[in-house]
């Protein structure tokens, strides 16, 4: 007896235009059913319509053995489904058409697909053709679900985490929702792309899967076209996510004309107002199911004594905000911590982005907020108007005034912030502590002025900025400072300081800042706003003195402010900044290599939950050695020296790692994940700057290919291929010197890059005699950007 042969069910996704595309398609179908290997049902055959249509089709995605789709137009909808059907562990095929001049290079610009393959064709017999060439019918039970989401199910049981994945566009609405969104009591997630430009495929999964909420926020169609796959991309992860049975809602800046497949799930807006109108009653249900499950949520613990499995490493996030929870169990303690928590003065802590100064941040306070003889307070906006803020310095102030004016609405600013801090610890605590007269006095004081002290750091900002701005200034300096006291509640402040020296002379405080770059985007608004933040490095002293004052009602207090300042926008401050022999900074220097092993070592261990030595953690999980060197060394030289990059690279090699199904990372999988890395480093170089040198991307470029040592005239050449003065050459070096893209020729065939240690005065001087010698004026391009760049070493 012979047994019938399992004809595999297929569902076919693709978009109804252009119709050629449709039709090759509609056409490929009929043959590849009579082949007797598949039954094929595309999705006009569901009769679908209505609002029920996400219903039916991903009813027909659950049916099928094997889903395939076409992504030659990267079609929204058809993105989703494909997000969807990986989640429910169905086989993929992809097409593309590649009569479509554009479609394979828009196919890799979304990044987060590009790992997954897909067969070309040009007619329906090729398309037939290429099918029946791959034969994915044969092998249905070799999911991308399997090798990439399953082995991440095990950390997790639909914890209350939200994942929020952040509109490309920085919007009003995206800053209120953003705002919105941290004001309240759920544990966030935040994909940012004006943080990290780019994330991998296993980033995503990871959040997702450790999120049983997830809010997509799309831009609309217009503006979408400056960034044309971040919305296809947040598609198919809205897609994946729902398929992983999440909580998902999408938000659309409009116009937007939502894909049939998911107007159920999403909402459009027109104003930043109706936004979070859309939103409220979405978070209003999260929370509460979050309440009402809070026993039943299941969380991940490391299990001892069973067997080790590489899966089972998870090594923390590269960014600090979403792994605040965590940090503590294997934080490094840096000299800049060490001061930061020792100081009685005013610093400023400065280091480029990932270096670890949200995460200092955050360790202050877990270190020091358990003794009751510390207060803290920290002011960290999620986002900030700078609209209002260059409205103010484009008046005509007097330039002798403009520093006044800024130290001033920074004072506003801090004291009404530590005031808010402080009453809020108040009403924290347990009811059997009773609030003294001191309490009660600052207390009674804040509620009759809670105009002005309670409400949200970006509203107070924005009602003094725009108070400010209606004062009509003149040539006499008094009255000009008169004008500013009334406007910024003077009176106010010196009442406040009494309440507050009051309740804080025992206390030791710490006043931390972060978060000041969210607003450095456009090279014309620089200056102005690098003015607004050296007003807060000037006060920031003074507040520190003027709270070890006492006077008839002052009662003295230790008062230190911490300035977190990514490096870029310290240099620049410091280059056009009035009175800049003022600014004294510690760095966040992460240049030793022992350091930036100890990251990875710790949360290796961590993550085991055994005793184990750092150098197990090498032999048991890493290769030896990587192209004949040291790994961990190898791991080292090829990143640049900071937290974010260390782990960057280490994830993706364990994650490479085990979607192959290796025990250990091999050195396949480090090969690979430094060429991921590279690319992330390239993207984090460009947006930081981009601001101050608009078409870096284009000129980088012009590099690729090229040795690893370049001149000062192949850098002019560049500049004239893009038809840019070379007169802007100087700074681009300046720029690149400090990003650490390239080093500097400090004596013969000996580069040297700007780390935090170093001191650029003195490299710049050696370079300079060297030049002088040799007549030539070289660099050298970072190792970390070889592999993107196809650098020749």
């Amino acid at each position: 007896m012979t047994l019938a042969k399992k004809i595999v069910t297929c569902f076919y996704a693709y978009p109804t235009f252009p119709l050629s595309l449709s039709e090759t398609i509609e056409t490929a179908i009929p043959k590849l059913c009579k082949t007797g290997y598949v039954d094929i049902i595309g999705w006009k055959s569901l009769g679908v319509s209505g609002k029920f249509v996400i219903g039916k089709i991903c009813e027909a995605i659950r049916k099928a053995d094997i889903f395939l789709c076409d992504v030659t137009n990267l079609n929204p909808n058809v993105l989703f489904e494909l997000g969807y059907a990986i989640a429910q562990d169905k086989r993929v095929w992809l097409s593309l058409d590649r009569t479509d001049p554009k479609a394979e290079s828009n196919f890799k610009k979304t990044k987060i697909l590009s790992t997954i393959g897909y067969r070309t064709y040009s007619n329906s017999d090729n398309l037939t053709e290429g099918f029946l060439s791959d034969r994915p019918f044969s092998e249905i039970e070799e999911t991308l679900y399997r090798d990439l989401i399953e082995p991440q199910l095990h950390r997790s049981g639909r914890p209350n985490n939200l994942l929020y994945m952040k509109s490309s566009v920085e919007t009003e609405a995206s800053k209120r929702i953003s705002q919105f969104l941290s004001n309240e009591k759920i544990h966030l997630f935040i994909d940012d792309p004006s943080e990290v430009s780019i994330q991998t495929l296993n980033w995503y999964i990871e959040h997702i899967v450790d999120s049983g909420y997830i809010l997509v926020h799309l831009i609309d169609e217009e503006r979408s076209k400056a960034n044309e796959t971040q919305n296809i991309k947040y598609s198919f992860l809205a897609g994946l996510a729902y398929g992983l049975d999440r909580n998902v809602l999408m938000l659309a800046h409009h116009p937007y004309e939502p894909p049939f497949d998911y107007q159920q799930l999403l909402a459009v807006h027109k104003t930043a107002s109706e936004g979070i109108e859309l939103l409220q009653p979405w978070i209003n249900q999260v929370l509460q199911e979050i309440q009402d499950n809070k026993d039943l949520v299941t969380k991940s613990k490391h299990l001892k004594n069973e067997a080790f499995s590489l899966r089972k490493i998870y090594i923390g996030d590269y960014i600090a905000e979403n792994e605040q929870d965590q940090l503590n169990n294997y934080f490094i303690e840096t000299a800049a911590f060490s001061d930061a928590i020792r100081t009685n003065q005013s610093m400023i802590f400065v280091g480029s982005k990932g270096t670890g100064k949200t995460a200092t941040l955050f360790q202050i306070v877990e270190r020091l907020s358990s003794n009751k003889d510390n207060h803290l307070c920290v002011l960290k906006p999620v986002d900030y108007d700078l609209d209002g803020v260059l409205r103010l310095l484009r008046l005509s102030i007097p330039l002798s005034e403009q520093g006044y004016l800024m130290e001033s609405l920074w004072k506003y600013l801090v004291y009404t912030q530590l005031a808010f801090s402080f009453v809020e610890r108040i009403n924290n605590r347990s009811i059997y502590i009773a609030d003294n007269s001191h309490e009660q006095a600052l207390k009674r004081f804040v509620e009759e002025n809670k105009k002005y002290i309670q409400s949200d750091f970006t509203i107070r900002l924005e009602t003094a900025v725009s108070n400010l701005c209606n004062i009509v200034f003149s040539q006499e300096t008094a009255s000009n400072r008169v004008k500013v006291s009334e406007t910024l509640h003077e009176n106010l402040l010196n009442q406040l300081r009494k309440f507050l020296g009051n309740v804080l002379f025992d206390k030791k405080v710490y006043i931390l800042i972060d978060n000041l770059d969210k607003a450095w985007r456009q090279k014309s608004d620089l200056e102005p706003l690098s003015n607004f933040i050296f007003g807060l490095m000037s006060v920031s002293r003074a507040i520190t003195e003027e709270f070890k004052r006492s006077g008839p009602s002052w009662r003295p207090s230790n008062v230190s402010v911490l300035v977190f300042l990514r490096r870029d926008i310290f240099t620049f401050m410091r280059a056009h900044a009035r009175e800049a022999d003022k600014l004294i900074c510690t760095s966040i220097d992460w240049s030793d290599p022992y350091l930036l092993q100890r990251i990875i070592e710790e949360r290796f261990i961590f993550s085991l939950d055994e005793q184990i030595t750092p150098d197990t953690v090498w032999k048991r999980f890493f290769p030896a050695k990587t192209r004949n060197i040291e790994t961990k060394t190898y791991l080292v030289n090829h990143v640049i020296p900071r937290p974010r990059d260390i782990i960057y690279i280490c994830k993706t090699a364990l994650a490479q790692a085990v979607n192959r199904g290796n025990p250990r990372i091999e050195e396949e999988d480090i090969v690979g994940a430094e060429k991921e890395y590279s690319e992330y480093a390239f993207l984090t170089l460009v947006s930081e700057i981009k601001p101050q040198f608009p078409y870096i991307e284009e000129l980088l470029v012009e590099l690729a290919g090229s040795n690893e040592i370049i001149t000062y005239t192949n850098l002019c050449d560049a500049l004239v291929k893009l038809k840019q003065p070379q007169s802007d050459v100087d700074l681009l070096i300046q720029l690149l010197e400090t990003s650490l893209f390239l080093g500097i020729e400090a004596s013969p065939n000996e580069f040297r890059y700007l780390y935090e240690h170093e001191k650029p005065e003195i490299i710049r001087a050696r370079a300079k005699k060297v030049t002088e010698q040799t007549g030539i004026l070289r660099y050298k391009i970072n190792l970390p950007f070889h592999a993107y760049l196809e650098i020749q070493s």
